[in-house]
């Protein structure tokens, strides 16, 4: 099987149409006033919405009762990957235990959205720290299309030891890849699947490369601070984004301290 031919699988799943349409009027530009709109037609967005801006994440002692509140606070771009990433959680909600543990996935996958936003947070892109806070958060999705849509190659692929080399073998292609040709698919950002599409070599990505270099440390760092495999700190992407010790430590620190606050931040 090829990448597009799964990819094209037409019983893959859609995002919801008011997520598209918010994703599309943010790509645009468009208003306040239209974005605003938007989310507020939807009770499920709104509900969202407002969630998202009295939750612990953001520590409001006032509560928020209106969307055009939520948004001065969350911000556009932020609100619109945080209401993405939700509805792409919802997607998966339901996946049988016994092609994967949920809970052990979601937990591992929050724990790399975490490390995603702190360590763009610590090389001065804090700008998109939301988008690759998503960007983490989502990058595994590409297993459960596998699982649910390819079960042969899935299964060949649980015989080893899995892993992006062994993927590419048995495959062609990589879960990650998956994720990023599935998000394309949904017409998101190219600053959001590019990165996911190239994060195991980001020396090779063709745009968008600091945000592949923060995405492959903060694999190794999600990955490092669950089992203690590995250095960090002797990664290509480690000395390309230029961090220090003393930003590493922080970087555990924060992300530590934003995952628990994070599940409910999506949704889970």
């Amino acid at each position: 099987m090829q990448l597009q031919e799964l990819i094209d699988n037409p019983e893959l799943p859609s995002l919801p149409e008011a997520i598209v349409r918010l994703n599309d009027a943010v790509a645009q530009n468009k208003s306040l006033k239209i974005i605003n709109s938007i989310i507020s037609h939807e009770p499920g967005l709104s509900a969202r919405t407002l969630e998202l801006a009295n939750s612990a994440w953001y520590r409001r002692q006032q509560s928020v009762d209106t969307v055009r509140e939520a948004i001065a606070i969350i911000g556009i771009d932020s609100l619109q990957q945080l209401l993405l990433a939700s509805s792409v959680t919802r997607i998966f909600f339901g996946v049988p235990e016994k092609l994967m543990d949920m809970n052990t996935f979601w937990n591992d996958a929050i724990r790399f959205a975490c490390y995603a936003k702190s360590v763009a947070e610590q090389c001065g892109e804090a700008a998109v720290s939301a988008q690759l806070f998503t960007a983490g958060l989502l990058t595994p999705i590409g297993k459960l299309i596998l699982l649910l849509y390819a079960p042969d190659q899935a299964a060949a692929l649980l015989q080893g030891k899995g892993g992006f080399e062994e993927e590419q073998q048995t495959l062609g292609f990589s879960c990650n890849q998956i994720s990023a040709a599935l998000l394309k698919k949904w017409r998101t950002s190219e600053a959001l699947h590019a990165p996911i599409g190239c994060y195991h070599a980001p020396q090779h990505c063709s745009a968008h490369q600091t945000s592949a270099h923060i995405l492959k440390l903060a694999a190794l760092l999600s990955l490092n601070d669950s089992n203690g495999e590995g250095k960090p700190e002797d990664s290509p992407s480690y000395k390309t984004l230029k961090l220090s010790a003393d930003s590493l430590n922080l970087i555990h620190q924060t992300a530590k301290e934003a995952i628990h606050n994070a599940k409910s931040l999506v949704g889970l």
